[in-house]
């Protein structure tokens, strides 16, 4: 009996280790590769996963606490406290985004909102993409992957009634970025960057806000993503907003160098939560089921003294991506020294 006893507790434990070793295996990779931040492709990809390691550590530290409680065993308790580190560490890098410092707009600001798109090579569909923007009352439309066919559908529908101000080209061989905007634009100027990136100064009501209108490459080819990336920083210097498809999320090094230049994403300072925009749900199917949003690679960038009171992820049929809407406004502090 008691050798029964025994093997059926040697058998439990050993598949406690298993479970937990599954989980804590991808979970140190990832946090390895956020700390890491190689220039690997492969690495740029997995980089983009870093906040499924947070549900990975916490299953894994219970397990770990039922197994140290059982035992009493000391090397129990400091692996507990190991992992209880870790898990703390990836709350503190996904914190923001549910929790903290939500400026306010001045009293008499003017929102502007703001919507990004990637059309998918314009596959969304020129009449849908102005619907959508129309649906969503959006002030300036900043879209990724237009081609000139689905420009002239957009034409055709009458989006320079509700957006007279264009910036950007398309071709057939390069699927283009563009900006739509209710309110003029000036001081266009296109970056040196693969897909298609601009930067524009638009006339808001409350002034005139440098944009940047980006879409950096996929980290499919990690050369033309980092060069991508250290171009738009370069122009972020003289920018207020940087709006579009960056191909990277909060846990990539070149939105930290944003970050540290002073560039907060929307739907942090909002305290939305985290909101993936790709896959859109039904783009791509596993196994024969829809894959669900996984990574948040869209974003609306504010500098500091413009802040973000909503933002929202709006489906848009046809795309691989969510857009995101933000309304933007000038900070109540923005004038102060």
């Amino acid at each position: 009996m008691r050798l029964r006893t025994s093997v059926r507790t040697s058998v439990r434990s050993a598949v406690l280790m298993l479970v937990t070793a599954a989980l804590l295996v991808p979970a140190l990779t990832l946090t390895t590769l956020r700390l890491w931040q190689p220039g690997w492709g492969p690495a740029v990809w997995a980089v983009a996963f870093t906040p499924y390691a947070l549900p990975m550590y916490a299953v894994a530290l219970a397990l770990l606490v039922g197994y140290a409680v059982r035992t009493r065993r000391a090397a129990s308790w400091v692996a507990v406290a190991a992992v209880l580190g870790l898990l703390a560490l990836h709350a503190s890098w996904l914190a923001p985004q549910l929790v903290g410092d939500r400026p306010t707009a001045a009293a008499d600001a003017t929102p502007v909102r703001v919507l990004t798109a990637n059309v998918w090579h314009g596959q969304v569909g020129g009449g849908r993409v102005v619907r959508a923007g129309r649906v969503e009352e959006a002030d300036v439309l900043v879209l990724e992957e237009v081609r000139p066919k689905e420009l002239g559908v957009m034409d055709n529908f009458g989006i320079a009634d509700t957006w007279p101000y264009r910036a950007g080209t398309t071709s057939v061989e390069l699927s283009g970025t563009m900006v739509f905007s209710r309110y003029p634009l000036r001081d266009i100027e296109q970056l040196p960057t693969r897909l298609g990136c601009w930067r524009v100064t638009v006339d808001t009501p409350d002034g005139p806000w440098r944009l940047l209108a980006v879409h950096a490459s996929s980290p499919v080819d990690p050369t033309a993503w980092a060069d991508d990336h250290a171009t738009i920083l370069t122009a972020a210097g003289e920018a207020d907003l940087v709006v579009g498809d960056l191909n990277a999320t909060a846990d990539h090094r070149p939105l930290q160098r944003l970050a540290d230049a002073g560039f907060r994403d929307a739907a942090e300072m909002t305290n939305a939560g985290w909101q993936p925009t790709w896959p859109r749900t039904g783009a791509y199917r596993l196994l024969g089921l829809p894959v669900p949003p996984l990574v948040q690679i869209d974003h609306v960038l504010l500098r500091p003294g413009l802040v973000a009171t909503r933002t929202e992820t709006v489906v848009l049929d046809g795309s691989d991506h969510l857009g995101v809407v933000a309304d933007v406004a000038t900070a109540a502090n923005a004038g102060s020294g």
